[in-house]
């Protein structure tokens, strides 16, 4: 064993020390979370090869407006991040009207079915007057919208459909035979076996209200209050990459910001007792690997197969940055106290075990089911 320098700190030195190298593991989880709500797609922990692959080397698997409409919706509201929210609760309109409608709806199918039972009516209506799942019930119904218009975008967004809405649409066929959709969004045929969804209403109902040549404001340079405008941003796209821009930008930032951070958790790692060949190993591990990582977000912009192949080992380079960075926290908080300490460390971290696997039971989780589910739906 080599002499560590870590325990030849005064106290005070290696609870600075100690502080700082479980804060750096706590900021680098908060990064993974971030990770999630840029990349993954709903329902992911973090983005898999296919998001990854899209990212970096691009995808012609779905158009502009197609990808702001399965984007998740923490992306910034604009034209370049998501516009899904204008079917949720953050964004859509005409919330308080579509509740109270529906709550006369509810009540009308109540009263048909309970009408010889006036007692069991009442509170029937009392519960749908007061429950507040008809809010969810109705969102639900507009995410049903969402849904509708991506089925006819990706099936050829043919043009009868859009300008037939009025009289039918869209056909609810399939996967789609029991979309739940807001009921001014969709037109059943007299004998109820057939439904079709309003296109042109769902577009003028969450896209025109902004996207008005006569709006104002700044989506008001993007209209789409006609088929040709809005069938413009209908096509795939050739790629779906992060432009140059941005790529030299998130470069910069890892590289500038990770590397002070791994180099100060590679340096304590330095210090310890530990042989010589394992801190030559895992010492700089973390900032070189990196470094490839990097390196391959700029290979992935390669044309095909390399382009891809480079791509797909981003996910795997970024999961050995985290081993690296987490071996240098635990071997270096282990080297630097005698059994005492140790034990602290150890009780910290089941601890912080308990508490992750409660949040990642009773928050995590869920949240991701939710997340799942609005897409299924």
């Amino acid at each position: 064993m080599n002499e560590s320098y870590l325990k030849k700190l005064p106290f005070a030195g290696k609870i600075v020390v100690a502080t700082l190298l479980l804060s750096i593991g706590i900021g680098f989880t908060s990064a993974i979370v971030n990770l999630h709500f840029q990349s993954a797609n709903a329902g992911q922990p973090l983005p898999g090869p296919e998001e990854t692959v899209s990212e970096f080397h691009g995808s012609k698997k779905y158009s502009h407006i197609e990808r702001l409409l399965i984007a998740n919706e923490t992306k910034p509201f604009n034209g370049s991040g998501s516009m899904r929210s204008a079917f949720t609760s953050k964004r859509a309109g005409g919330i308080k009207r579509a509740i109270k409608e529906k709550r006369i709806l509810l009540t009308e199918l109540a009263e048909e079915k309970l009408k010889d039972k006036p007692e069991e009516l009442a509170k029937e209506i009392s519960r749908i007057g007061n429950d507040p799942e008809v809010e969810k019930l109705v969102y639900q119904d507009i995410d049903g919208e969402r849904i509708a218009l991506l089925a006819w975008i990706k099936n050829g967004y043919k043009k009868e459909y859009y300008e037939n809405s009025q009289l039918q649409g869209y056909p609810l066929t399939g996967a789609l035979d029991s979309l739940k959709i807001s009921p001014p969004m969709v037109h059943i045929t007299e004998d109820g076996s057939q439904r079709f969804a309003n296109i042109e209403g769902i577009i003028e109902s969450r896209c025109v209200r902004c996207h008005d040549a006569n709006a104002g404001g700044s989506a008001a340079n993007f209209p789409l209050n006609t088929y040709e405008e809005f069938t413009d941003y209908c096509a795939p796209e050739k790629s779906s990459a992060k432009s140059l821009e941005k790529l030299a930008l998130s470069s910069h930032v890892h590289l500038l910001g990770f590397a002070m951070l791994y180099g100060i958790t590679g340096f304590c790692l330095a210090m310890t007792g530990f042989p010589n060949f394992l801190k030559v190993i895992i010492a700089p591990s973390a900032l070189i690997i990196q470094v490839i990582e990097i390196s391959c977000w700029w290979f992935a912009r390669m044309d095909e197969p390399l382009g891809p192949l480079f791509a797909s080992a981003i996910p795997v380079l970024g999961g050995l940055v985290a081993l690296g960075l987490l071996s240098q926290i635990l071997f270096s908080l282990w080297d630097m106290f005698e059994i005492s300490g140790r034990k602290f460390i150890i009780t910290l971290l089941i601890i912080g075990a308990i508490f992750g696997g409660i949040i990642g039971i009773k928050v995590i989780l869920p949240y991701l089911k939710e997340e799942a589910g609005q897409v299924e739906n």
